[in-house]
């Protein structure tokens, strides 16, 4: 280029250069010539890292513990080999907004490999415990037509999350009355209350249908596979053994999908309010159903919407109930917002209707879910503990994109077809977007749930391709805490007290799940006591 060509022959701004060079040092005198392709390659090739071949031992083992080590020796940007590649990580607020809210990136699905050519059943994925079944929704990968298509699909859904708040506060509350006082797998408990409230998103009053059929299945797959993801060099695919736990999986939800088709058939004239059908139109199985989907379809995408839905707001939310039980004083201004909010006059009159006999009053469906949105709206710092709780206990830690073209991420140019990494661990545990990043503190300064100028706040990524469900999750989230603190006091565990330190980096990490999750393989233990008083 005309720039190298000027550097090469004239002396003066070779000396200038240098002058420059030992100011800001060789990566900034680069960014200085963005449109050289010599200065290009030389800034690349001279980023942290650059020279390294990837620890994959630490990579598969130690997942977003290994990059947060990386990130602490290399700064907001570096550079590793694998296989030859070039993978970039970056955590900067403004490196994650260009990366994120950019079209010249496209999403990497973090699958594993197949245990044959034969055809695949289930996926290996990184960031949840359970693998995905293949499905005729979500398993379109690289397809970003089929998939904008699905989105606009399951829009009701995703966006029904008022509507569906009301059946949340009822399933969660059938979870609570199982709740033994004393010590408890937080964890297991918080996970069956989501995956029920799951549920009614999915069947709506025919929830139990599922819980029913699904549920000892679903039991028996988590226990399997966090058994099998703990051990360290776990083989990334999907093995005979795994698919016939997923099989199990599959025929028990085919078995309650004929169940809700006649369910669906029958309510179709039996309400002029459509919200009040024992099946409402947003929920997902009447989506599917309505649109012409089979059996086995409709089961498989109820099974990955359990598994996707139910893990992460589950593995949070008990992280947090973890933090509040050595809080007492956070979690009495907690019980007394939600007494302030009527919380428990909604929840028990709103249970009450749905345990009727008789069907609904017409409009009765909209009512409910308007007091309950007015009942929520008045827990700000319920809502503030579960933001706070997603960011220091992100469930899914690794967020993975490709450059589609060459561009630009904070100044550094990325050639088409480049990996980029964002670890949501090392992200929101950067003390140069939140302060005191280790201290759980939901009324933190300046904090915002956005990926913006200064923090970049994504335990559901973002952007287009971020989760679609993140409405949803953080009705159901906000909505079991308030019923949990209306009906229990939280304390630390006595047999099991929690590490000395908190986030996703504690003392116990080695007994987890070893995968870019959040999902400890002995529990989330802490002790509960009936009664909020």
């Amino acid at each position: 280029s005309t720039t190298a060509i000027l550097l090469m022959f004239d002396p003066i701004m070779l000396a200038l250069v240098v002058v420059i060079l030992m100011a800001v040092g060789p990566l900034a005198l680069f960014e200085l010539f963005p449109q050289c392709s010599l200065a290009r390659r030389c800034r690349w090739a001279l980023l942290p890292g650059a020279g390294e071949e990837e620890d994959a031992k630490a990579y598969s083992e130690d997942t977003h513990a290994h990059l947060v080590a990386k990130h602490e020796c290399y700064g907001d940007v570096f550079v590793q080999r694998r296989r030859g590649q070039k993978v970039l990580f970056v955590r900067s607020p403004r490196a994650v907004k260009d990366v994120l809210m950019s079209n010249d990136f496209g999403k990497v699905w973090q699958t594993g490999e197949q245990a044959s050519s034969a055809p695949a059943l289930a996926e290996y994925v990184h960031n949840l415990v359970l693998p995905l079944l293949v499905d005729p929704l979500f398993s379109k990968k690289g397809n970003a037509t089929a998939n904008s298509d699905v989105r606009t699909m399951m829009a009701p859904l995703f966006q029904g999350s008022g509507i569906f708040a009301t059946g949340f506060a009822t399933e969660v509350n059938k979870a609570l009355d199982m709740w033994p006082d004393g010590e408890v797998d937080a964890l297991a408990l918080v996970h069956d209350a989501i995956r029920g409230a799951l549920y009614h998103a999915i069947a709506g009053a025919a929830a139990d249908q599922l819980h029913a059929v699904a549920t000892p299945v679903f039991h028996q797959a988590l226990d399997y596979f966090v058994a099998r993801y703990r051990q360290p060099g776990h083989d990334q695919k999907v093995t005979p053994a795994d698919e016939k736990v997923m099989t199990a999986l599959h025929l028990a939800a085919i078995a309650v999908v004929g169940r809700l088709r006649a369910l669906h058939a029958a309510a179709a004239n039996q309400s002029e309010d459509a919200d009040d059908t024992p099946m409402p139109p947003r929920a997902l199985a009447a989506i599917m159903l309505s649109m012409g989907f089979t059996d086995e379809e409709v089961a498989a995408v109820i099974v990955n919407t359990v598994i996707a839905g139910a893990e992460a707001p589950a593995s949070a939310l008990a992280h947090t109930l973890r933090e509040l039980s050595r809080r007492p004083e956070l979690q009495q201004q907690l019980r007394t917002e939600v007494a302030s909010a009527g919380w428990a006059e909604v929840a028990a009159a709103e249970r009450a209707a749905a345990e009727r006999t008789e069907a609904p009053k017409t409009g009765e469906a909209a009512r409910w879910a308007e007091e309950m949105g007015a009942a929520l709206e008045k827990l700000p710092l319920g809502k503030a503990c579960v933001l706070e709780g997603l960011r220091l206990f992100a469930p899914a830690t690794l967020v993975k994109r490709q450059a589609l073209r060459g561009t630009h991420v904070d100044n550094t140019y990325v050639p088409e077809g480049t990996f980029v990494e964002l670890c949501v661990t090392a992200i929101h545990s950067d003390p140069k977007q939140f302060e005191e990043p280790e201290v759980f503190d939901p009324q933190r300064s300046g904090f915002r749930a956005a990926i913006g100028s200064t923090a970049a706040f994504m335990p559901f990524s973002g952007g287009r391709r971020g989760c679609p469900g993140r409405p949803l999750a953080l009705t159901m989230m906000r909505v079991a805490l308030a019923c949990i603190l209306n009906r229990f006091r939280l304390e630390p565990s006595v047999d099991k007290p929690p590490p000395p330190t908190i986030g996703t980096m504690h003392a116990d990490a080695e007994e987890r799940v070893r995968k870019f999750i959040v999902w400890p393989a002995n529990g989330v233990h802490l002790r509960v006591i009936s009664g909020s008083a």
